[in-house]
């Protein structure tokens, strides 16, 4: 999994994810996010829509045209609940509004993600 943030909050909560379920990485620019990605494939991203050096929206858009990259699941955090709409156009599965007062929030999140249908 790849988490590219420069909030803090969403790192604590990070932090947090049970590292027997969950190998991460992280970024906190869109450049090392793209060279993070190029090193391992991630088949999920975690990712800001607005966020220091980055917009997602375009940043998942240049991930997924990385040369051979697989699909991966997008969960996009965002600051505003009306956002919800351009983190679905991303591509975003889910979708997380800060702030993140609950870390257990993120990884509910995942959790809805990876389930399998059916």
């Amino acid at each position: 999994m790849l988490i590219v943030t420069a909030d803090d909050r969403v790192l604590q909560a990070a932090n947090t994810l049970p590292q027997d379920r969950f190998e991460v990485g992280y970024a906190r620019s869109s450049q090392e996010a793209l060279a993070t990605a190029r090193q391992g494939f991630p088949e999920l991203v975690v990712l800001e829509l607005r966020s220091g050096d980055f917009g997602g929206f375009a940043l998942a858009k240049e991930l997924r045209d990385i040369p051979g990259m697989p699909p991966f699941k997008l969960v996009m955090v965002c600051d505003r609940p009306h956002d919800r709409w351009l983190c679905r156009q991303a591509g975003a599965a889910a979708v997380l509004i800060k702030p993140l007062s609950d870390p257990s929030a993120l990884l509910d999140a995942l959790d809805s993600v990876l389930q399998p249908i059916g």
